[in-house]
């Protein structure tokens, strides 16, 4: 069993087009880091402000924030929009005027009794963006991997594998469980690589500052009121469960296609086929909608979605959807290759 299972690793791992789907995947994680700008700059000036947000703090950040009349007669767009500082944009957004004063709002008739904790959060933002086009390419990576895992022994193969004495037993579960190890094994990699690094080049800060105190082109981003950290752990989990549960029905799609080609097409639509299907958030639908692989690994629609149970957020429920899809779409997959050709 254990020689079947390396034998089907080495298998998938064969393949250029895997080979190269993980090098664009590389490609697209440093060019995210490289995105990630001016960190000393904004977590120095961050610093002098982390705390609770109260009317003193938003008095505060107004003062040391206000734009000059120059400064205004030359730029001639809304303060919100200028772009010094992330914890400007966030206090111009949503206390101040378009010329900076102040708009009137207190920090209750912006948040209600939520306690929103200030600091860092910009490179927090912009690597959780990054992260949504890595596990993205994962997600096609999983097909990449997974699609030919049954349908590729279809084309002359099968006949001598499915008579051999494991040909319907340990050949099958090795070949399920390589669908699975090795998308898996590189989704965890790729996670952890990105997090090291990131965690190497922002520290800690900011990781317990509230996401709904952001700046204004990150304000449609998360909806309710988490930490940054809390964010990523859930934009973490998420992709690996996205990525379990797209595993487990390209799985199953290999075994009923008798061809790669169509398998790879087949589970490419599956995948990418809901973001064109347009589904409206009042719809009963959209709840079943989005637990799908494709919005798990882009997480932030997701994550929109209500709150369940106190702070607990909708979002847990993709968890034991994905572990019981995968689990189904392996033994229908194995069932569907036993039958193949009987």
């Amino acid at each position: 069993m254990k020689r079947l299972f390396f034998f089907e690793m080495k298998k998938i791992f064969r393949g250029k087009l895997v080979w190269a789907g993980i090098l664009l995947t590389l490609m697209v994680t440093c060019g995210g880091f490289s995105d990630i700008t001016n960190v000393s700059y904004e977590q120095e000036t961050d610093a002098n402000y982390e705390g609770i947000l109260d009317d003193e703090l938003v008095q505060r950040l107004l003062a040391d924030f206000q734009p000059t009349k120059e400064q205004l007669a030359q730029w001639q767009v809304n303060v919100a929009y200028i772009g010094i500082n992330d914890l400007q944009q966030a206090v111009h957004r949503l206390f101040a005027n378009a010329d900076g004063s102040w708009n009137g709002k207190t920090v209750e008739d912006v948040f209600g009794e939520e306690t929103i904790q200030v600091g860092y959060h910009a490179g927090w933002f912009d690597f959780s963006k990054n992260l949504v086009k890595v596990t993205m390419m994962l997600g096609i990576l999983t097909i990449l991997m997974v699609a030919p895992v049954f349908a590729g022994e279809y084309g002359g193969m099968d006949s001598l594998l499915l008579t051999a004495r494991y040909g319907r037993t340990k050949c099958a579960t090795a070949k399920i469980l390589a669908a699975f190890c090795a998308p898996l094994l590189l989704t965890v990699l790729f996670l952890a690589g990105n997090f090291l690094v990131i965690w190497q080049r922002l520290g800690t800060q900011g990781l317990n500052s509230s996401v709904l105190f952001c700046g204004i082109f990150y304000e449609h981003y998360m909806a309710f009121n988490i930490s940054c950290g809390t964010m990523l752990l859930y934009q973490a989990g998420l992709a690996v469960s996205g990525i379990a549960m797209l595993a487990g029905m390209t799985a199953l799609i290999s075994a009923l296609c008798g061809n790669q080609v169509v398998s790879l097409v087949a589970a490419a639509a599956v995948f990418f086929g809901p973001l064109m299907v347009p589904v409206s958030e009042m719809n009963p639908l959209y709840r079943i909608w989005v637990l799908l692989p494709v919005y798990q690994v882009q997480f932030s629609s997701l994550m929109s979605m209500e709150q369940i149970k106190g702070n607990l957020l909708y979002a847990v429920v993709a968890f034991p959807v994905s572990a019981g899809i995968a689990v189904l779409g392996a033994i229908l997959a194995k069932a569907c290759w036993k039958r193949h050709q009987t």
